[in-house]
C-alpha cells in the first residue's frame, strides 16, 4: 500500500476503528455477563490476575515490539530480522513467565491456573510481536481480523463452560479462555503455523540495538498500567473483593472504552511517524502529529458526552451495580475519562522522544509518575475509597505529560541557545578575519 497516498492515515484508521469497534462489543459484553454468571467477586479476582498478566506481557514483549516498529523499515535483511525477534520473544516470554507464575502463586492462584497461564503467556507474546510486524508493514486488515477472532474466543469460551455446567472454578475457566484466544489469534495471524525458535548461533545482529532502544519503552509499558493494577491490590486489601469487582467493572468500561477506540489510531500513527522520520520527512512528521492530536480530541469529546449522559444506565442497568456504592462509582466516571484521554495524548507526544531514541528519559518519567501516584493511592484510597483511586490516576497522567513536555521544550530551547552561540562565534570570527 502506498503510504504517500492521500488520506492514507484516515483510511487505515477507519479500518482499524471498525475492527476495534467490533472487537470491543465482545469485550464490553463480556463484563456484565461474566459478572452475572460467575459473580462479582470472581470477576474481581480474575480482573486482578489478568491485569497483572497484561502488565508482564507488556514488559516481556514491549521492547521487541518497539524495536520492530522503530527499525524494521530501515533493515535490509527483513527475514533474518524477524527470525531474530521471534527468538528474542521466546526467550523473553519463558523468563518472564517464571516471574509471573511466582506473582500468581503469591496472589492465591491455583497451580492449574498457573500451568494454563504459562503457554497462554507465550502465545500472547508471540501474537503481540507478530502483529507488530504487520503494523510496521501497514497490513491493517490482517491485524484487526485476528484481534476480532481473539476476542470472540475470549468471550465465548467462558460462556460455553458455563452452559455446559463444567465443574471447573471460574478462575481456571477465564484463563482457559485467555489461552485459547491468544493461541487461536496467533495461528490465524501466522498463516496457521506456530512460530518456531531457530538457532542462529552467535549471530545477534539486531538484539543489542533492540534491547537498548526497546527496554526503556518496555519498562514504560509495564509501568503504565501499574497505577490501575496497584490500586486494585490496594482496594482488594482495604475494601474487599466485592469492592474490587465493582471498581474493576466500572474501570474496564469507562477507562478502556476510549483506550480501545484510540488504539487503532496508535496502530497506524506510530509506524507512519517512524517511517516519515526514517525518510527524513520532518514536515510530514509534524502534520501527522497535529492531525493525530485533533482526531484524538474529537474522539474523546464524543466518548465523553456519551458516557457521562448514560452513566446512570451503565452503573445500575448495564453492570447491575445498584448498591450503596453506586453514587461513588458514578463519581469516578469523569476523572477516569479525562485520565484516559491524557494518557493517550501522552503516548502521542512522547513519539518525539521515541524517534530520537530517548526512551530512557521516558522510562524515568514514568517511574516518577507511578511512584508518586502509588504513594498517593496508598494514603488516600483507604480513607476515601474509589474516588481517590480515580483522581490519583488523573494526577499521574497530568504529571507525566508535564514532565515529557517540559523536557521537549527545554531541549528545544537549549538547541536554540546553542545554535545562537555558534552563529555568534561564527559571525565574530568573520568580522575579525575582515579586520
Amino acid at each position: 500500500m502506498d503510504i504517500k497516498s492521500k488520506y492514507f492515515l484516515e483510511k487505515n484508521f477507519i479500518v482499524y476503528l471498525i475492527g476495534k469497534i467490533i472487537s470491543s462489543i465482545f469485550v464490553f459484553a463480556s463484563i456484565p455477563l461474566f459478572i452475572k454468571y460467575f459473580g462479582i467477586a470472581e470477576y474481581g479476582k480474575f480482573s486482578l490476575l489478568y491485569t497483572t498478566f497484561l502488565m508482564f506481557l507488556a514488559g516481556a514483549s514491549g521492547w521487541i515490539i518497539q524495536g520492530i516498529l522503530r527499525f524494521y523499515s530501515v533493515e535490509s535483511d527483513k527475514k533474518e530480522f524477524l527470525q531474530e525477534t521471534t527468538n528474542l520473544t521466546i526467550k523473553s516470554s519463558i523468563i518472564t513467565s517464571i516471574i509471573l507464575s511466582i506473582v500468581f502463586l503469591i496472589n492465591g492462584a491455583s497451580l492449574i491456573t498457573i500451568i494454563i497461564t504459562i503457554p497462554a503467556f507465550l502465545a500472547a507474546c508471540l501474537y503481540s510481536v507478530t502483529t507488530a510486524k504487520l503494523q510496521a508493514t501497514f497490513e491493517s486488515k490482517k491485524v484487526i481480523f485476528s484481534d476480532i477472532f481473539r476476542l470472540i474466543i475470549y468471550f465465548l469460551v467462558p460462556l460455553l463452560f458455563y452452559l455446559l455446567n463444567v465443574a471447573i472454578s471460574p478462575e481456571k475457566i477465564f484463563f482457559i479462555g485467555v489461552f485459547l484466544s491468544y493461541l487461536g489469534a496467533l495461528l490465524m495471524v501466522n498463516n496457521w503455523k506456530i512460530p518456531v525458535y531457530r538457532n542462529q548461533g552467535r549471530l545477534l545482529k539486531w538484539s543489542n540495538k533492540i534491547w537498548a532502544y526497546g527496554v526503556p519503552l518496555s519498562i514504560w509499558m509495564f509501568l503504565s498500567p501499574t497505577m490501575n493494577s496497584s490500586d486494585r491490590y490496594i482496594i482488594s486489601t482495604t475494601l474487599g473483593v466485592v469492592a474490587l469487582g465493582e471498581y474493576s467493572a466500572v474501570f474496564d468500561i469507562v477507562f478502556k472504552i476510549f483506550s480501545q477506540l484510540s488504539s487503532p489510531y496508535n496502530n497506524i500513527v506510530q509506524p507512519l511517524l517512524i517511517n516519515s522520520y526514517n525518510n527524513k520527512s520532518f514536515l510530514e512528521f509534524q502534520k501527522i502529529m497535529i492531525k493525530s492530536a485533533i482526531y484524538l480530541l474529537m474522539m474523546f469529546l464524543g466518548v465523553f458526552f456519551i458516557i457521562v449522559y448514560f452513566r446512570d444506565f451503565i452503573i445500575t442497568d448495564y453492570l447491575n451495580l445498584n448498591t450503596k456504592s453506586s453514587p461513588q462509582l458514578k463519581s469516578i466516571i469523569i476523572p477516569l475519562l479525562i485520565s484516559s484521554f491524557f494518557w493517550q495524548i501522552a503516548v502521542l507526544i512522547q513519539k518525539i522522544l521515541e524517534i530520537q531514541n530517548k526512551t530512557k528519559i521516558m522510562a524515568i518519567y514514568m517511574i516518577v509518575s507511578v511512584l508518586i501516584g502509588l504513594g498517593l493511592s496508598i494514603y488516600f484510597v483507604p480513607k476515601f475509597g474509589y474516588i481517590a483511586s480515580a483522581y490519583t490516576m488523573l494526577f499521574s497522567s497530568v504529571l507525566y505529560i508535564l514532565l515529557i513536555v517540559t523536557h521537549i521544550l527545554t531541549n528545544n530551547f537549549n538547541k536554540i541557545i546553542l545554535n545562537k552561540k555558534r552563529f555568534d562565534r561564527f559571525y565574530s570570527s568573520r568580522i575579525q578575519s575582515r579586520n
